[in-house]
């Protein structure tokens, strides 16, 4: 390809990674170290009197649930001070790892913002803390920790490239790096229907946007009308953003696990889709993607690898 592509999350020996010999495999990373290395920020949240805490998530995205869980327990342990966590998600999966995590998980709504809507209203009744998933300025700076790693493995970066919902991890991301070299280029990746950031940003505001069902699930939500920091950060210091088709996150997942042995769900694969589909250009020499996630059904990944395996480059077009 002409390009050195620096693996942020994938693994040692396939084409995106063969250039470096230690990557870092964040989709492979357990709680402990997902807080450790990004957002551990997000412990001064339960400082104080803030005994409980109410945080809304969206399906699948279930870093964030288990780092807040795992931190309310963690508190309990050490301190003897009672926290609980509860989490509102849309949809019917239940998050069992936040459940065994100690947290209260209650489903309700079928879209994200439905489920926003239950969780300030369940905030208010219980006085109960909020803590959001990409609208806080702590959790923005946890995530910004991602730019400082990519920084201290290529200084010389050219190109980021991340997922993109409601800009909590690009904008942190992008936020850092613009910060310490505002040459860097910062990409966001969405799915192509309901990419509540893009359209915004194009919109040049906040805008409704109508949710549609994606592989890139994580990704689905509103921004809200309330949005103080996300959505700033990402129009000051986001270059570009681009869409992808679900045939085309389909294809980055499938590729992912073929090539490069790494199970990727597809709000992570959306930045593989953008490359093989060829619509992330001039990168530079030196190109970053952050490939986030590995919580995707297995039925669901079966259904992409059997229409779609083996990978070929033509299945795009």
């Amino acid at each position: 390809m002409g390009l050195d592509v620096i693996p942020v999350n994938d693994e040692p020996d396939g084409f995106f990674s063969r250039r470096n010999p230690e990557p870092k495999e964040d989709t492979l990373q357990g709680t402990v170290e997902f807080l450790k290395q990004h957002n551990a920020d997000l412990a001064i949240c339960f400082d104080g009197d803030a005994d409980r805490v109410v945080f809304c998530d969206k399906e699948g995205f279930l870093g964030f649930n288990e780092s807040i869980a795992f931190i309310s327990r963690l508190v309990v342990k050490k301190t003897g001070k009672k926290k609980i966590a509860t989490t509102v998600e849309a949809g019917t999966l239940l998050d069992l790892a936040v459940k065994d995590l100690g947290a209260e998980v209650l489903v309700t709504g079928v879209t994200y913002d439905q489920a926003t809507e239950e969780a300030i209203t369940i905030q208010h009744a219980r006085g109960l803390t909020m803590i959001h998933p990409f609208d806080d300025p702590l959790v923005i700076a946890g995530q910004g920790t991602i730019g400082l790693e990519i920084l201290e493995e290529e200084p010389d970066i050219d190109t980021v490239i991340v997922p993109l919902s409601g800009g909590g991890l690009l904008g942190g991301i992008a936020l850092t790096l613009k910060s310490i070299n505002p040459k860097i280029t910062t990409i966001g990746v969405s799915m192509d229907q309901g990419a509540a950031m893009i359209e915004s940003l194009q919109a040049g505001h906040v805008v409704e946007i109508i949710e549609h069902a994606s592989l890139a699930d994580a990704l689905i939500g509103g921004l809200g009308w309330e949005n103080r920091y996300s959505f700033k950060i990402n129009q000051n210091f986001v270059d570009r953003t681009v869409k992808v088709s679900e045939q085309e996150i389909a294809m980055g997942m499938t590729y992912a696990l073929e090539k490069e042995n790494t199970v990727v769900e597809g709000g992570g694969a959306v930045v593989l889709a953008a490359i093989l589909a060829g619509k992330v250009t001039e990168l530079g020499k030196k190109a970053a993607l952050v490939i986030s996630g590995s919580n995707v059904n297995l039925s669901t990944l079966l259904a992409c690898i059997q229409k779609l395996y083996p990978y070929q480059k033509l299945a795009l077009e």
